[in-house]
């Protein structure tokens, strides 16, 4: 029998009614089973507008309980006809339809109406769902109605919790006692409601949600540009606008590395690996970039190089149109074939150079390089020119100078332009890494030197108002050394030179950075973090008698053994002279104390406080005045932070002379997240030692054990306590480990355990501005502290920092 498509109230419908098989129309069957109101238009936008809400509720129960009724009797018809099996599914189909189409069969369509309670909470909870957007239903998970396991009781629970019924059972919540899976038990209006087949999915051709679909504690949302999901706090964790352009913060993949989207990061796309190195992702290829600014001078070690046989260079062409390339001037410059990568260098040995003839102080240069040597040129330039006052050059980009040059420069790197007034030039200069390739930039405009290494620049110096800037002339212009007053070469540079870009106006910050993320993609310049960081100090000169200045120096390593410097924006010079730095990484944030003064500059009574968000770019928080009883402290020193494990607190111990006593050991704390705000000192008392200096405490597995300095016998001890402020027990006495006199400002750190379980530490130990060394220990707890230690070893590191801390490298991908 042909299916009929189109079904109208007046035509007939063959069935079982009243115990005979006769025709009906749909509009009686209608009226007799499922009553016309309940899907009336006019009655449900009432009931939606809220005027007739509780009215509807009501309505909504009865007939639902009728609907039920009638599903009943349509069983019983279906079964009893003597038509085929199609026949009754159609007319199942035909019921549906006139009903909104409820389902295909009588038993389906018994099945979903048995699916909505009668009690009039349910309905309630349906139309506020449509009014709202959301349901007061917080979704809990499963529940075991055998065992009642979660336990749930009756009138006992939250406001919308709902939990789906995952094994059948008999527990009574509320009288409601037959559950089967897929129920669900909601708690509202202080007592658990029934819901039939909760758990089960919902088929519908559409969804409509007036505001948002919620999933457990997120939110899926249509905005004005798309769609999003959000957890319970707004944050949006994935967005696709109406385009189909997606935007996710992270994707991990089953390796293990992530796939980042950041704005803070130079590429679109960065992938990181587990072992936390990274590959940017969709950078623009250099050249556009760089294309873009126009240089006028492009000099790149991959192309325009005339070398003779012997790899020498001999000239070496701009890769943009210029009238100013750069051929020999002296010695043998030689290209190296994979200096970085499978990318070449120009090595410049010490005593070669290049000339080039720009008529120009460049408003922005910029340089991808390295030095690797301390010996040779106090003030290597890696560009530079003459100008007509003998001696002086119009400018030049200095590499990495070295120990012992005077003038606070020491380590630093950077631009200077010179003038005609006494000290002959101003400059910018920021903290040098020696060894590491960088890119080493500054610009020149106003009467203003700004220099950069990386993005990180220093802060801007003027020129005096008296002096006039030199122009270029005289020998010519230079690449890897000047001209001094006689006319020869001098300030050679020794080190690698990949690229030398120069403009004759300063670029913008876009234009900079755009440039130098382009560079740093190009060479592939990982962070210049490693595993481990080491916060020290170090003098310009052989000592402050000699005129230096002491300041913050900032190393890395990845073995703890090895190390380099790390370009940091804070230089040593006379408004920033520091000694004894203490570093810690503490909410988000890196932290620096130390001594604020030495000797006789009249700040001898405090400590000052630095904070830094990337371990490089440091601002000034405080100075902390110490005040003991009344009394200020005539001498300060060497601050040591350190975290107590049983409250999270972040503490320092700091030592202080206080009246006529010698130096002691006082611990103090910020009592806020400013650290503007301190503690008064407490006294840590070390009995037979009246004059203790360099402490350093730390908690480990059971105890609290502290090195320190005895300052009368100059040498290094421990002592252990059960709290931090002790009273402590001193363990050891005289040269007990080999580390010998005149050692101080220990630094130690817990290695683990070893795979026979033994206990492993290092400790730091600075011989008094003769070098740091190092030494380990390995053995069972606790006596690992007081057993064999192994001979000091100098640490490998291209200059000679002093009294500092070793810490852990507390962030991957570190430092770009």
């Amino acid at each position: 029998m042909p299916e009929a498509q189109n079904v109208a109230a007046e035509d007939s419908i063959l069935g079982v009614f009243s115990g005979k098989a006769q025709l009906a129309t749909p509009a009686n069957i209608v009226k007799a089973g499922l009553p016309s109101d309940v899907v009336k238009t006019a009655d449900l936008d009432d009931a939606l507008s809220g005027s007739a809400l509780n009215q509807y509720v009501t309505q909504a129960a009865t007939h639902a309980a009728a609907s039920e009724t009638s599903a009943n009797q349509s069983q019983t018809a279906s079964a009893a006809a003597s038509t085929s099996a199609a026949q009754a599914a159609q007319t199942g189909v035909q019921v549906a339809t006139i009903a909104s189409s409820v389902n295909d069969t009588a038993t389906s369509a018994q099945n979903a109406v048995a699916g909505v309670t009668a009690d009039a909470n349910a309905a309630k909870v349906l139309l506020t769902a449509a009014l709202s957007g959301s349901a007061p239903l917080e979704y809990r998970g499963y529940w075991d109605a055998a065992t009642n396991s979660p336990a749930l009781a009756s009138s006992t629970g939250t406001e919308g919790d709902l939990y789906i019924v995952s094994v059948a059972g008999t527990t009574n919540l509320d009288g409601n006692a037959a559950w089967s899976v897929g129920d669900g038990a909601w708690f509202t209006g202080g007592k658990w409601v029934y819901f039939a087949r909760a758990g089960w999915a919902a088929v519908a051709q559409e969804i409509v949600a007036i505001n948002a679909l919620g999933v457990g504690d997120h939110r899926l949302s249509a905005g004005g540009t798309g769609f999003s999901i959000s957890d319970d706090t707004g944050n949006v964790a994935f967005e696709i606008d109406f385009s189909g352009n997606m935007l996710a913060l992270n994707l991990t993949l089953p390796d293990g590395s992530i796939l980042q989207v950041a704005e803070n990061q130079d590429a679109p796309l960065r992938l990181v690996g587990s072992d936390g190195t990274y590959l940017d992702i969709g950078l623009p290829d250099t050249d556009p970039v760089i294309v873009e600014t126009a240089p006028d001078l492009w000099l790149d070690a991959a192309s325009g190089l005339t070398c003779a046989a012997s790899g020498a260079v001999q000239s070496w062409s701009s890769k943009t149109a210029s009238p100013w390339n750069a051929t020999i001037a002296a010695g043998n410059p030689v290209k190296i074939a994979n200096a970085i990568g499978d990318l070449p260098a120009i090595h410049f040995d010490g005593a070669s150079a290049l000339s080039h003839a720009l008529p120009f102080i460049p408003g922005t240069v910029i340089a991808v390089y390295r030095n690797t040597t301390t010996a040779g040129s106090a003030q290597p330039a890696i560009v530079a020119c003459d100008s007509a006052t003998a001696g002086t050059p119009a400018y030049a980009l200095r590499g990495f100078i070295p120990m012992g040059v005077s003038g606070g420069f020491s380590r630093a790197q950077g631009y200077q332009v010179g003038t005609s007034v006494s000290g002959t030039e101003f400059a910018g200069r920021v903290s040098g890494a020696l060894g590491h390739w960088q890119v080493l930039g500054a610009t020149y405009t106003n009467d203003t030197v700004t220099t950069a290494s990386g993005k990180t620049h220093s802060i801007p110096c003027v020129k005096s108002p008296a002096a006039t800037v030199l122009a270029p002339g005289g020998k010519s212009g230079t690449i890897g050394a000047t001209y001094n007053a006689s006319g020869a070469l001098t300030d050679f540079f020794t080190g690698d030179l990949c690229e030398l870009l120069i403009w004759q106006r300063a670029l913008s910050q876009r234009e900079y950075n755009a440039v130098v993320a382009s560079l740093q993609s190009k060479y592939e310049l990982q962070p210049v973090f490693g595993r481990f960081l080491y916060g020290a100090f170090q003098t310009t000169e052989a000592g402050l008698e000699s005129g230096g200045v002491e300041g913050l120096v900032m190393l890395s390593s990845d073995n703890g053994v090895e190390w380099q410097h790390v370009p940091t924006e804070l230089i040593f010079d006379s408004a920033h002279t520091m000694r004894d730095p203490t570093i810690t990484y503490h909410n988000g944030r890196f932290l620096l104390a130390c001594t604020a003064g030495s000797f006789g500059n009249g700040y001898q009574d405090r400590f000052s406080v630095y904070e830094s968000t990337d371990g490089r770019h440091w601002s000034f928080v405080t100075d902390v005045i110490c005040t003991v009883g009344g009394v200020t402290s005539h001498q300060t020193w060497a601050p040591e932070w350190f975290h107590n494990p049983a409250d999270g607190v972040l503490r320092l111990v700091v030592h202080l002379d206080i009246g006529s006593a010698a130096s002691q050991i006082y611990e103090m704390h910020p009592t806020d997240e400013t650290l503007l705000n301190w503690s008064t000192p407490v006294l840590i008392s070390l009995t037979n030692y009246s004059n203790v200096i360099d402490s350093f405490p730390l908690y480990y597995k059971d105890r609290w054990v502290l090195f320190f300095k005895d300052e009368s016998a100059r040498q290094i001890q421990i002592a252990t306590a059960s709290v931090p402020t002790g009273p402590y027990t001193v363990l050891t006495t005289g040269d007990w480990a080999g580390w010998g006199s005149g050692v101080e400002g220990p630094s130690v750190m817990p290695l683990g355990e070893d795979a026979a379980g033994n206990t492993m530490f290092r400790i730091y130990i600075d011989a008094q501005g003769a070098g740091i060394s190092y030494s380990d220990a390995v053995g069972a707890w606790p006596d690992v502290l007081t057993g064999k230690w192994s001979a000091p070893k100098l640490l490998t590191v291209p200059s000679n920092p002093q009294h500092g801390t070793c810490i852990r490298n507390p962030i991957p991908n570190f430092g770009v």
